[in-house]
């Protein structure tokens, strides 16, 4: 006789479910007291979201499973997300625990979970599972970029999320980040997983405000208008052994060695803004030592106060000693957002072209499909890439 199994719960009902524990969660915490018999000021939970509905097409693409050679596309949830954050006791302790659900089969997945110590005047330490403070275009919101999704090469090296501790310190031109943790694309991952570094993994960051624009002005690509001049520039290095390096060198002779860097600089105007990124990155397992390159450049302009035109074009140089395909490949973007409301983020519609004039596979060692940049398996160059989108942040 078969064990007797309840049938699952539609994963809309249990998003529902979800959305609703976390509304009673913040009225009962907000009518709590902190002691019995005693009143206090309430420390409510903060509720917000994000959801991001996109079409893909790409054109002159080969694909396996097509019918057509010359287009493959269609519509996609590229991001469905929801958080919540807050304060314990005071404002020196504060937490953000978020998750999202996944493009394919919906499976809900935690993104951020941390926790915010205040320290002494300007310093912090963060524990938990958080961004790896590596590259700018990964430390910006995807709602708050300039074409529909981040560049290609940021794709390619950034550093992903982390499970570790971070001790910071923001002052008023300097910003500083140093990391111990479980190393790159270590997201979700217990302690003895593949994924994670086999000895404890660095990362640090540096970053110099100039000019009048704010840090705050730097949480975002664009730059409305009416907003003050500034520059941000930045540089990051990251050490870890085997986990995740591993995988991405393709070597496996021993132990492997990363090293990841990075420098970027970013100008923020008036209703304008461009920025410019280096990546590079170093496996080394004491015989073979490969070192793939990359580079992003891109700008915006505000035509009115609702509509910004932005390009970027993107370049990434494998290493030539990479067994399956070492060639370079390039991604050059044009692009439009319109802004529902003015000066906000909250709903906005945007629209990219991307070109991609060589083939993948002559790049394959380090590029796979990416569509979320309008990059499919594909032996034949000249791809076009068009993305629209369509955001809600709530």
């Amino acid at each position: 006789m078969g064990s007797l199994r309840l049938p699952a719960k539609p994963r809309w009902l249990r998003f529902c479910g979800a959305c609703l524990l976390i509304v009673v969660m913040s009225n009962a915490r907000a009518q709590s007291p902190r002691s019995l018999g005693e009143a206090a000021e309430p420390n409510p939970v903060r509720v917000d979201g994000l959801l991001q509905f996109r079409y893909t097409g790409v054109f002159d693409a080969e694909e396996a499973d097509s019918g057509n050679d010359d287009y493959v596309g269609g519509f996609s949830v590229a991001r469905a997300r929801i958080g919540v954050k807050g304060e314990v006791a005071d404002s020196r302790i504060s937490y953000r625990i978020s998750g999202q659900f996944g493009a394919r089969e919906g499976d809900f997945r935690v993104n951020d979970g941390y926790v915010d110590l205040g320290l002494a005047e300007g310093w912090s330490l963060r524990l938990g599972q958080f961004k790896l403070p590596f590259t700018r275009e990964f430390d910006v919101s995807p709602t708050k970029l300039v074409l529909v999704d981040r560049s290609l090469s940021d794709a390619l090296f950034r550093g992903g999320r982390t499970q570790g501790i971070s001790l910071g310190f923001r002052g008023d031109r300097i910003r500083v980040r140093g990391t111990i943790g479980d190393g790159r694309l270590s997201r979700n991952t217990q302690a003895g997983d593949v994924r994670e570094a086999d000895s404890t993994a660095l990362t640090a960051r540096f970053d110099l405000r100039l000019g009048d624009a704010p840090w705050s002005e730097y949480t975002n690509m664009s730059s409305f208008r009416g907003r003050p001049v500034g520059t941000l520039l930045g540089a990051a290095a990251h050490w870890q052994r085997d986990g995740i390096a591993t995988t991405l060198s393709g070597l496996d002779d021993g132990t492997v060695d990363l090293l990841g860097y990075t420098a970027d600089a970013s100008i923020e105007g008036s209703g304008w803004s461009v920025a410019g990124s280096f990546f590079g990155q170093t496996f080394d397992d004491g015989e073979t030592s490969l070192t793939d390159l990359a580079f992003s450049l891109q700008g915006a302009v505000f035509v009115t106060d609702t509509v910004e035109l932005a390009a970027r074009t993107s370049v990434i140089f494998p290493d030539d000693d990479r067994l399956d395909g070492g060639d370079a490949f390039s991604q050059t973007s044009v692009g439009v957002n319109v802004f529902m409301i003015p000066e906000s983020h909250a709903v906005k519609f945007s629209c990219e072209v991307s070109y991609f004039p060589e083939d993948q596979a002559a790049s394959s060692s380090l590029l796979g499909a990416a569509l979320s940049n309008g990059v499919l398996a594909d032996s034949d160059e000249h791809q076009f890439a068009v993305i629209a989108q369509m955001q809600v942040v709530f």
